[in-house]
Formats: C-alpha cells, sequence, structure tokens
C-alpha cells in the first residue's frame, strides 16, 4: 500500500543526491517465502554480460546496471531521453533493454529500499525435458531467449563476443550436460 510514497521519496532523494535522472526500481517478493522476485539487476562484467544478478536494498538505495520492469517508476526525464520500450522485444529482454538505453543516454538505475510488493517467480529456468524439440521450444520462448530479440539483445550490449553470447542458450538447449547441468 506505500510502494509508490516510497519509490516517490527515493526518487526525490537521489534527485538531491545526483545530477543525472534516475530510475528507481521496486522489488518485489514471493509472499509465500519472503524471497525476492524482481528488482534491479547487475551484470558479472564484459566477459558475461548477460549474467544478471538481483539486486537488494536494505536501508539505503542501491545504483544497478538495468532493471526488471515488474515494478519501476520512471521520471518523466528519463522519459524523454529513452522513449518506451522498444517493441522489437515481446517480454523480459524490453526490460533489460531500457534500463541499458536509460544508463547509456546518461540517466541511473536505482533500487528502492525494502520490498514493494509481491510476485512470484514466473519463469521456469530448467529444461524440464530430455527430449531435443522440446528443449529448443522451451529455450525460444518469449520469457526466455527468443531468436530474433536475444540476436538483436546481444548485438547492442554484447560487444566482440555478441556471437558467443548469443548462441550460449540454444547450445545449452542442445546439450546440457555439456555445460554442467540442464538450466538456461
Amino acid at each position: 500500500p506505500h510502494a509508490l510514497e516510497a519509490m516517490l521519496r527515493t526518487s526525490g532523494l537521489l534527485q538531491g543526491w545526483h545530477e543525472k535522472p534516475a530510475i528507481v526500481v521496486g522489488t518485489t517478493v514471493d509472499a509465500e517465502s519472503g524471497l525476492p522476485t524482481y528488482s534491479g539487476r547487475s551484470s558479472r562484467g564484459w566477459l558475461r554480460p548477460f549474467y544478471f544478478d538481483l539486486v537488494v536494498a536494505d536501508s539505503e538505495p542501491v545504483e544497478c546496471g538495468t532493471l526488471n520492469g515488474n515494478c519501476a517508476l520512471i521520471p518523466a526525464e528519463v522519459a524523454k531521453r529513452v522513449g518506451n520500450l522498444d517493441t522489437i522485444f515481446t517480454h523480459g529482454i524490453g526490460d533489460f533493454d531500457y534500463g541499458l538505453r536509460a544508463r547509456k543516454a546518461g540517466c541511473s538505475v536505482w533500487v528502492n529500499p525494502g520490498s514493494v510488493g509481491f510476485c512470484r517467480w514466473n519463469l521456469d529456468r530448467h529444461i524440464q525435458s530430455s527430449k531435443l524439440s522440446e528443449r529448443l521450444k522451451s529455450v525460444v520462448q518469449p520469457k526466455k531467449y527468443p531468436l530474433k530479440e536475444w540476436w538483436i539483445f546481444c548485438w547492442r550490449y554484447g560487444g566482440p563476443l555478441k556471437l558467443l553470447h548469443w548462441m550460449r542458450p540454444y547450445l545449452r538447449a542442445l546439450s546440457p550436460r555439456l555445460f554442467g547441468d540442464k538450466t538456461l
């Protein structure tokens, strides 16, 4: 019930701290477990730019690299610089793209302290089948790595290793044992 108020307060605080316009991301938690499900995200570095770890904030806002868009406060100045979500993306890749475009446009992305609401994790990251056709079908669905969308995202942010980054989820689907697990 106090999510918007808390995020507006954080946005005001950030305006006093920084000259950059800032997106404020609210962390959602699973109602049963209390574990964070969606929030800000930060990349593990240039070799693994698309491994985005969840970022949460306890008592102070924490800067991050991009966001899950489940709960985000986007000030008008950010929207003017960045525009809207890119229509090429149909799901979560679009959220990550928006945060990365915002940073490229001179904005910042911050996680609001605490949690702002409840949301279950809605993505099964495990390959459920030993059948190749089912694994491939699973990996290209909109909530994972649709071929064209994933290529565009990798092209924009993958640097010189963009082709390898693009191939990774499909290679894992082809041979999950080769990669040591059955996750995508």
